[in-house]
């Protein structure tokens, strides 16, 4: 069984389609890993413009 990181959202779909996952499941999972990433790039240019202006 391979671990996997909820943020990598591609892996993470191919593994549901392997199982046969429902579609509703995967729609979710992969929804909140897209959503994960990209909170982390807004917080990310969020802290390094604030340090820059500063």
């Amino acid at each position: 069984m391979p671990i996997l990181s909820i943020i990598d959202h591609i892996e993470v779909g191919v593994l549901l389609k392997q199982v046969r996952a429902p579609k509703r499941l995967m729609i979710l999972m992969e929804g909140g890993s897209l959503f994960s990433e990209v909170t982390l790039i807004v917080t990310a240019h969020l802290v390094f413009g604030t340090a820059i202006a500063i």
